[in-house]
């Protein structure tokens, strides 16, 4: 379910419960956003229409999960590159120094390798390393990672420290023109004071797999993404 505030699915804390919306817990009044303000809650029986599924060349497959919780899937095929992302197709909302990006997402594999896995705010149809992209995104975005890392336009990662696995992780990008900010379940991780790039921007999802690594899968459950 897109744009509106619906139920919160299983799995989401009592705290979260007494909220309309888990910017609620970052911005109490509400007063403050603009109309520009999106909620998706990936439930349902099928993804709502105003989402685009982009395949590399490689391909991949989607459709909601059939298990408790677990939203929606994107699987990559083995080959390379193999990739998968949903997206606006191209139609840009949102302001990359003034806005913010909250999304819940887990991936599969507690540290899969040659693996592409991430969400953020994109100009183009796609979020990961290797493609000259501006935006910013969070995710597993490196062959061999350990930890989570942050993405800055195209190739700039900073280490989060917090340790890849398959649960699933509330994360929050707050863009300005001064710096972007990544917090992981409320607590502040990184704060990368490079240049914040200008421009408009899409929210999307991207999982995919790199060389011959074979599937790779990530499930998202939830997506807000509004200008401050």
């Amino acid at each position: 379910m897109s744009g509106v505030i619906s139920h919160i699915g299983p799995n989401i804390s009592t705290l979260e419960r007494r909220q309309d919306s888990l910017i609620d817990h970052f911005i109490p009044d509400r007063s403050e956003l603009t109309q520009t303000h999106f909620v998706e809650w990936f439930d349902g029986d099928a993804l709502d229409s105003i989402w685009t599924f982009f395949q590399g060349s490689g391909g991949a497959t989607k459709g909601m999960a059939d298990a408790v919780g677990d939203g929606f899937q994107i699987s990559s095929n083995a080959g390379d590159p193999s990739r998968g992302l949903i997206y606006f197709n191209d139609k840009r909302h949102y302001d990359l120094r003034n806005s913010i990006l909250i999304v819940i997402y887990r991936q599969a594999e507690a540290s899969p390798t040659n693996a592409l896995i991430g969400a953020g705010l994109t100009t183009t149809t796609s979020l990961q390393q290797f493609a000259a992209y501006t935006g910013a995104a969070i995710g597993m975005f490196t062959a061999d990672a350990t930890n989570f890392r942050s993405q800055i336009s195209g190739g700039t990662f900073t280490d989060t420290g917090v340790a890849l696995d398959t649960v699933f992780h509330r994360w929050k990008i707050e863009n300005s023109s001064g710096d972007t900010k990544f917090s992981e379940n409320g607590v502040l991780k990184v704060t990368n004071t490079s240049p914040t790039p200008s421009g408009a921007v899409q929210p999307g999802f991207e999982v995919g797999s790199r060389t011959s690594a074979g599937t790779r899968q990530g499930f998202i459950r939830y997506l807000e993404v509004f200008n401050k």
